[in-house]
Order: C-alpha cells, then sequence, then structure tokens
C-alpha cells in the first residue's frame, strides 16, 4: 500500500512537485525584480507601437533635425571604424535624406524605417564605403532606438559598444 507516484514508475510526485514548483519560483523572481518608476514607464510608452514594435517618436517638425543627427552619428562612426572619406558623408546624408522622406509619408515603426533606409541604400553607389547598404539601415535605425529609448542611452552611457551611440 504504497502512495500514488511512490516508486510505481508514475509521474504524479514529480508533476505535483513541478506545479507547485514553479509559480512560487515566478513568484520569488518577480519580488526580486527592480520596480520601475512611472516616468520610464511613459517614456516606453511613447516610444513602443501598441503593438509591441519600437516607433520613432520624434515630432514630424523636428524630423529634419533628426536627420542631421542620423547624418552626422553614421558618418563619424564609419570615419572612426575605417578612415575619413567622402564617401561615408554621402551614403550618411542619403539615409538621412530616405529617412525624412519616410517620416514624411507617415512611416514612424523603426523596423520599417530600416526597411525603407536598407531598400533604398542598395540602389545606391556604397563608392569606397567599407560597409554595405543594411550595414547603414541598421546604423539609421541604431541611432533611433537610443533617441527613442532612455534605456538604450543608459545602457551607452555605460559602456555599451554600439555603432552609433
Amino acid at each position: 500500500d504504497k502512495p500514488l507516484g511512490a516508486g510505481d514508475g508514475s509521474m504524479v510526485g514529480p508533476t505535483i512537485l513541478l506545479f507547485t514548483a514553479i509559480p512560487t519560483a515566478v513568484a520569488l523572481l518577480m519580488q526580486r525584480l527592480p520596480s520601475t518608476s512611472a516616468p520610464a514607464m511613459q517614456c516606453r510608452a511613447s516610444s513602443i507601437s501598441m503593438g509591441g514594435a519600437p516607433i520613432d517618436a520624434t515630432a514630424l517638425d523636428a524630423v529634419p533635425d533628426m536627420a542631421t543627427m542620423m547624418r552626422t552619428r553614421i558618418a563619424r562612426a564609419l570615419d572612426d571604424e575605417w578612415i575619413e572619406q567622402e564617401d561615408h558623408v554621402r551614403v550618411a546624408d542619403e539615409a538621412a535624406r530616405v529617412y525624412v522622406k519616410a517620416r514624411e509619408a507617415g512611416e514612424d515603426d523603426i523596423g520599417r524605417l530600416l526597411m525603407k533606409i536598407g531598400g533604398a541604400m542598395e540602389l545606391v553607389d556604397m563608392g569606397e564605403c567599407f560597409v554595405g547598404p543594411w550595414d547603414l539601415a541598421n546604423m539609421a535605425a541604431d541611432v533611433l532606438m537610443r533617441e527613442n529609448n532612455p534605456e538604450i542611452q543608459s545602457a551607452a552611457a555605460a559602456g555599451d559598444d554600439s555603432c552609433c551611440g
């Protein structure tokens, strides 16, 4: 007369243990996680779409300023990584131009902006650049992610080695 699951090859004992241990572990973990302050939640809400995709929350009247920042950061990152050359400025300028055009057309999803910039850059002569069109698109998206997400800016300040910080 053994208890159910005791030595009979049954998985009842381990299963019950599993179903009681997991919720307990999750509850303990949740108690140890740092709480998020209200201002940080407001920042996230303004840079994440309802579907969860990161968006560029730059006001339309500030898009030209963001494009200038993007152009400068991309060209500087390329110059720092390789050597200074005019092709870096030219391709960074084109990426910024595509960004402005897409934003003026109403696009604010950073993933879609990346796709538009990358697709457009495939048609551009990259000259003496040692990077490709999608590298440039990723650099542009990196600028947008950093500018729209304070958490990413904080990580960059703490030594993150991403390209366009």
